[in-house]
């Protein structure tokens, strides 16, 4: 089985649901869940659906483009003073 990976347009076997990959679950026990969105044709927002990876065929790979400051998430923000230790 191929690991579905973000930003790749997927259907589900089952449903015949399709969209891009927005949220990849994985837990505890090893169940990774796949959410996708479906395209928006009038610029609506729709929301994402959560299936089981085994269950979804790849249909291609969508090219994601982000800024540098989009693709900076987490950690501390840059524009914080760096706290010292006291002690």
């Amino acid at each position: 089985m191929v690991k579905v990976k973000m930003g790749q347009k997927c259907r589900d076997k089952v449903t015949g649901f399709e969209g891009v990959v927005v949220a990849i679950h994985e837990y505890l026990y090893g169940c990774r869940r796949i959410s996708l969105q479906p395209e928006s044709k009038n610029g609506e927002w729709k929301g994402s659906v959560a299936f089981d990876e085994p269950g979804l065929e790849v249909l291609d790979s969508v090219k994601l483009k982000a800024s540098k400051e989009e693709r900076e998430t987490g950690g501390p923000n840059k524009y914080m003073p760096k706290n010292k230790p006291t002690g």
